[in-house]
Parts: C-alpha cells; sequence; structure tokens
C-alpha cells in the first residue's frame, strides 16, 4: 500500500475512532465518517467495506493497545512490587491518552460480542502470557513468605478495574468533587500512587 493509501486510511480510522467514542457505532454513519476525514463515503467502503468492519479493525487496534499496556515491561528491573507499579502506571498513561475507550468497549462488547470473537483469542494468548508472568513473580515473594495466597489472574483484574472505574465515572467525579479538567488530571495522578498502594498493600503481608 503506497503511503499516500495508507495515510488515507489512517485518517478514516482517526475519524471512525472519534465519531464513535462520541456517538456510540450503531449512531455513526459511514456518511459521517467521510465527512470527518475529509473523503467520499465511497473511499471509505473501497478500504473497509462495511462499517462493521472499519470498526473491528479499530477495536482490535485498540484492544492489542490495551494488552500492552498491562503487558510486564521486559526491561522492568526489580521484583513483583515494581512489575506492580509499572503496569499500573503504563495503564493508566494509556487510558490517558484513550479516555474514552473503556465505555465504548463495554457497550460494543454488550452489543454483540460474536463478531469480535477473533479478537477475544488473541486477547486469551496475551492474557495467559501476562498473568503467568506474574505468578512466576507472586510465587518468589510465596517462598520468601511475603505475600498471602493471590493468583496472578485476581491481581491483574484489581488493577484493571481500580485503574477503568477512575474514567468510566469521569462525569460523576466532575459533578460530585466540583472538578475541572485541570484537577480532574491531578486527581488521576494522584491515584496512581494510591492504586499502587492498594495492590501492593492488598497482596504483601
Amino acid at each position: 500500500m503506497s503511503e499516500k493509501n495508507q495515510n488515507m486510511e489512517r485518517q478514516i480510522i482517526d475519524a471512525a475512532e472519534e465519531l464513535f467514542l462520541k456517538r456510540g457505532f450503531t449512531r455513526t454513519s459511514t456518511t459521517e465518517i467521510a465527512q470527518k476525514a475529509g473523503c467520499n463515503q465511497a473511499l471509505v467502503h473501497y478500504y473497509f467495506r462495511t462499517k462493521e468492519n472499519l470498526f473491528n479493525k479499530l477495536f482490535e487496534e485498540k484492544f492489542l493497545m490495551f494488552i500492552e499496556s498491562i503487558s510486564i515491561d521486559e526491561e522492568c528491573k526489580g521484583g513483583l512490587k515494581e512489575r506492580i507499579e509499572n503496569i499500573v502506571t503504563k495503564h493508566i498513561d494509556f487510558l490517558c491518552q484513550n479516555p474514552g475507550l473503556p465505555l465504548l468497549l463495554l457497550s460494543e462488547v454488550n452489543r454483540n460480542s460474536d463478531h469480535i470473537g477473533h479478537i477475544f483469542e488473541k486477547m486469551k494468548i496475551h492474557a495467559v502470557r501476562i498473568v503467568g508472568m506474574l505468578e512466576t513473580e507472586i510465587a518468589k515473594e510465596r517462598e520468601k513468605g511475603l505475600v498471602r495466597d493471590v493468583n496472578g489472574f485476581d491481581l491483574i483484574f484489581n488493577i484493571i478495574s481500580l485503574n477503568v472505574f477512575m474514567f468510566i465515572a469521569k462525569p460523576l467525579l466532575l459533578n460530585i468533587r466540583e472538578m475541572n479538567d485541570e484537577s480532574y488530571i491531578a486527581f488521576i495522578n494522584a491515584r496512581k500512587d494510591e492504586i499502587i498502594k492498594i495492590i501492593i498493600g492488598g497482596i504483601y503481608l
């Protein structure tokens, strides 16, 4: 594919992402995507054929980025505590760059999970690897009598749950805590340290 075609495809994907996040899959049309991307509707169909194919492309791209954000950095030095800190920080940074993504993914999984089954299969492969690496680090600490009996899946699930809720609940937080965008970002940064303390404190004896 030529650079020009790659750029056009990227423009369409970026336009679709913005509209899907704002309006959801059902209420977004290929006509709107084309207008947003600065092309005609025929080009959208040329590159992706259907709106669902376009969404699947975006969905898979974001899901793989999500998996990468909770993967253990091979260059991360230290033991379990350092790896937990690394995962929490990377994942929250990813969510800050994609704040509308959790709600979109949840809504679309509930809408129709059948057409994204192949993405889930890829996720399973990555998830097994991530959980396995965490299990190895947990076992090392357990042998030293430093941690309680916990498995890697529960650990990563707790991290994701605590991180994602801040973004799903943003409208509620802005209202109840009377935050603006600046104070919300400060809240997110403070929560990074707090979540790390909660996770580590919950498994270490």
